[in-house]
């Protein structure tokens, strides 16, 4: 509990010192970008100043056209800057929502229209004041509505009060170029004059400036106010001022204004290049300003985001050995408890994993008869409550062996129960069909013949049955064929030993044999499963066997009824209980056919499986492997041969020795091919 609390309290401290890092980084990367977009909405308003001139010239000065086409150029190249560092901004979902929307919907927005806003104003008819209220609108007024935004959301009081001061700044800036702008294109016109819009255009932007000019003195301090009186001072910002102020007064005495912007120290120069290069010295003295201002902000934003580096990495490092310490702490206090407590539970583990598992086992296998239930204590010594529970666990481990060796004992009784009464049946089974077998060759009545002929199929199910029993006791029968055997014979002894055996379709391709060790578990595994199929489908249709080798190898055995078929939840449960056989008990005695098959499937690696027919009823599936079934050597296979009810013929009683194949008469012959005299045809 100590190191999980200072886990926790460590991990909160360093994702706070991560997050603040994060936070400040962000306010790096933007006033890293605030300085070009700064840069930028400058250009932009130079490039509006002269393209508003060269469009009220007429368009036909080249002087002022190279002017254009330089600032474009210098305008391209940061703009160009600014869209490459704004692609870190955008992808970034951390950054505050109304940043990113300004920087997206406004600045690049902005820039993707700068090339038709161009056109519009160089290939149209676009007017000069339409041309600067577009530029202002779409590009310079966006640009400083972001820049105002790059310290909103930083908690830093300093860093928020400088920008402030930087985008009253930059109002400005904006203000005097738009005085520049109007009166610079009324001077370019071949008529140089106001209109009463663009005389309205420079009053309001006149009137702004002081207004933007007052609010830059109240948030500033008193060294940066200080700072701008010096640096847009002097003779040039005084006549810029003057000769603005006798255009205002000339136009409303409606008087030409052609008389200003000739001072002495424009020399030669046009009347509206020298408003513009006076004008521009304000605007650069207010640059020269906002740079360091800038610069300021920049400054504060890269010391923020060292800073809260450092901090991040002192403060992992410090929880870092506050973790070691309190685990070095833990360790030692309970490493006196934790060691019983793992031999406790490495012993316990290897008690419930192995030696529990392999004594059952053993005792199973032995039937309980020679195992000693005595148990290696576990290796707890102690007295505590530790102890205490490694003694317990030793006598529920004795009792758990005791247990199974008495299940064991009882399952042996039960097993040997079985096998003496399956003995004992069978032998008076065997001679009941001895019996049964002679009174047959000597009847001559059909009726009496056909009666015998039942109660010898009836013999042969309850030999069925005891055979059952053994397979349950887990023994195996004692006679065994010594040769192959053909399947086709097989399948037919299988079908004979049913009841309804004339309801059965046999369809076998020919040349396959069983190995004469699987014979008897191959006929009593088939006859379970066509047993099965005619019991529980209905009397007038008939239950299809088919079987034929496989290219993979083995070979493929398909019992297919017209049945009612069993639920998909009955069938995985069936096929479970036929890979996995379960032990004996009150279960299986319900279902001792599904245990009969399973058992005998496991002893030949035979697999088998039931599925849904296409007809509705049931089909299983039964692969015998190349060492329980395969072609005859050296005999090709021919097509499938479809073998009608007569065909069947009574089959040979394949659990009990008989003679050898080849001394047996051929189907058909007098006396029939096992044994039984012409006439019909019924079970062996």
């Amino acid at each position: 509990m100590p190191t999980l609390t200072a886990l926790v309290l460590g991990a909160i401290q360093i994702s706070t010192a991560v997050e603040n890092y994060t936070s400040f980084k962000r306010v790096q990367t933007l006033a890293n970008l605030n300085a070009l977009v700064v840069k930028g909405a400058g250009q932009l308003a130079d490039e509006r100043d002269i393209t508003a001139g060269f469009v009220a010239s007429g368009k036909s000065n080249t002087a002022m056209q190279a002017q254009v086409n330089q600032a474009q150029a210098a305008t391209n190249a940061t703009l160009a800057e600014i869209s490459s560092q704004a692609a870190a901004v955008t992808g970034d979902s951390g950054y505050r929502a109304q940043t990113a929307l300004d920087l997206s919907n406004g600045v690049l927005a902005g820039i993707n229209d700068l090339t038709l806003i161009r056109q519009a104003a160089l290939k149209t008819q676009y007017p000069p004041l339409a041309i600067i209220q577009t530029y202002d609108e779409r590009l310079i007024g966006p640009f400083d509505t972001f820049s105002n935004d790059i310290a909103a959301g930083t908690g830093n009081a300093s860093m928020q009060t400088n920008v402030t001061v930087l985008n009253a700044l930059l109002r400005m800036e904006d203000d005097a170029s738009l005085q520049r702008a109007y009166l610079y294109q009324a001077l370019a016109s071949p008529s140089p004059g106001l209109t009463s819009v663009a005389l309205t255009a420079l009053n309001q932007a006149a009137t702004q400036q002081q207004a933007d000019t007052s609010q830059f003195i109240g948030d500033a301090s008193v060294t940066e106010a200080q700072n701008l009186n010096n640096t847009v001072s002097g003779p040039r910002v005084d006549a810029a001022k003057s000769e603005e102020s006798l255009a205002v007064a000339l136009t409303g005495k409606n008087q030409s204004i052609s008389t200003i912007g000739t001072t002495q120290t424009c020399g030669k120069t046009s009347q509206a290049q020298c408003w513009y290069q006076t004008q521009a010295v304000q605007i650069s003295d207010m640059r020269q300003v906002s740079d360091g201002l800038v610069g300021q902000v920049t400054a504060q934003a890269n010391s923020l985001a060292a800073s809260s580096l450092r901090s991040a990495i002192i403060t992992s490092v410090v929880t870092l050995l506050l973790l070691i310490l309190v685990l070095l702490i833990t360790t030692f206090v309970a490493r006196s408890m934790i060691r019983p407590l793992r031999k406790l539970r490495a012993d316990a583990l290897e008690v419930a994993g192995s030696k529990l598992p392999d004594m059952v086992r053993r005792l199973s296998e032995s039937e309980g008869g020679d195992e000693s239930v005595e148990i290696e204590p576990i290796g707890v010594t102690s007295t505590d409550e530790i102890g205490e529970v490694a003694r317990a666990f030793d006598q529920v481990h004795r009792e758990a062996v005791r247990l199974a060796a008495d299940e064991a004992m009882l399952r042996g009784n039960l097993n040997a129960m079985f096998v003496n009464l399956s003995r004992r049946s069978q032998s008076l089974i065997e001679r009941q069909l001895s019996l049964i077998d002679d009174l047959e060759q000597s009847e001559q009545d059909a009726d009496r013949l056909s009666s015998l002929f039942r109660l010898d199929h009836l013999a042969t199910r309850m030999r069925r049955n005891s055979e059952n029993l053994l397979v349950l006791a887990g023994h195996e029968a004692s006679r065994r064929w010594s040769q192959p055997v053909p399947l086709v014979d097989v399948l037919r002894a299988a079908i004979s030993e049913i009841e309804q055996y004339e309801r059965v379709v046999l369809n076998v391709q020919p040349g396959i044999q069983v190995v004469g060790q699987a014979v008897n578990d191959v006929v009593h595994l088939v006859a379970e499963i066509v047993e099965n199929a005619t019991t529980f489908s209905p009397e007038d249709t008939q239950v299809y066997v088919t079987g034929q080798p496989l290219t993979s190898g083995g070979v493929l055995l398909d019992i297919t009824d017209n049945g009612v078929g069993i639920s998909e939840q009955e069938m995985a449960h069936a096929n479970w209980r036929l890979d996995n056989p379960p032990v004996v008990d009150v279960a299986v005695s319900r279902r001792m056919g599904l245990f009969v098959v399973g058992r005998l499937a496991a002893r030949h690696g035979v697999r088998v499986r039931l599925r849904h027919a296409q007809s509705g009823g049931l089909t299983a599936l039964i692969w015998l492997p190349e060492s329980v079934a395969a072609p005859e050597s050296g005999q090709p296979l021919g097509r499938l041969r479809k073998f009608e009810a007569d065909d069947f013929g009574p089959a040979p009683s394949l659990s009990a020795p008989t003679p050898a194949l080849s001394t047996m008469p051929p189907p058909g012959a007098p006396g029939g091919p096992f044994g039984l005299p012409g006439g019909p045809q019924g079970p062996g």
